[in-house]
């Protein structure tokens, strides 16, 4: 029983008029909302389904990172399954060559006749030769070329009064490029003239 009810009871017994409070509510009438309390529930409705939608784009999110690692490393995996096994095909051309030297060895060891042991070495190293042009091995020209540094590499000079200088003159050891790109440059020997040289040509030409 609220203060108001014990009041009017109080007042009954009196023999008093009690006027109602002018802001008291019908018994089991539920009071009516303010427009400030509608304002505020349809906010949290909004929020909530913000939240909602938030929580949503994290796990799509979640999902595609996941999704991006794994890809990630399924390329990593075909990469590394390229590289390891992306000479296979010139492995398996070579194996001949290689049971070809192991019984040019086996021969040499009874063998007396040096003539039929360098032909066969010539033969063996020749098909090598050609397993790796077929890979894209090619030979750098050098002998008689003029010095070009991107795919020769100088390590002497030898002064010449029959060559302009920077011609290759010796070839110490050979150079390659694999796919037209330079695999080793050839080590050489260049030409320098001698000063001599050039004024003997001046004075026959005067």
């Amino acid at each position: 029983m609220t203060s108001e009810e014990k009041k009017i009871i109080a007042s009954d017994l009196r023999g008093e008029e009690v006027s109602a409070p002018v802001n008291a509510e019908p018994a089991g009438v539920e009071p009516v909302k303010k427009p400030e309390d509608k304002e505020l529930n349809q906010l949290k409705q909004k929020l909530q389904a913000q939240a909602e939608e938030i929580r949503k784009l994290q796990d799509c999110l979640l999902r595609e990172q996941a999704e991006a690692e794994n890809f990630r490393k399924r390329l990593q995996k075909e990469k590394t399954e390229l590289v390891k096994f992306a000479v296979e095909g010139l492995i398996s051309d070579l194996l001949p060559v290689m049971d070809d030297f192991e019984r040019a060895i086996i021969a040499a060891d009874s063998s007396h006749d040096p003539e039929t042991l360098q032909a066969g070495v010539k033969l063996i190293f020749n098909q090598l030769q050609n397993v790796l042009n077929r890979a894209g091995l090619e030979r750098v020209d050098a002998l008689g070329e003029a010095f070009d540094p991107n795919k020769h590499e100088a390590v002497r000079m030898i002064e010449s009064r029959e060559h302009d200088d920077s011609i290759v003159l010796e070839e110490l050891r050979k150079g390659y490029t694999l796919n037209k790109r330079i695999l080793r440059p050839s080590m050489v020997a260049v030409s320098k003239r001698k000063a001599g040289a050039a004024c003997k040509n001046k004075n026959r030409d005067n």
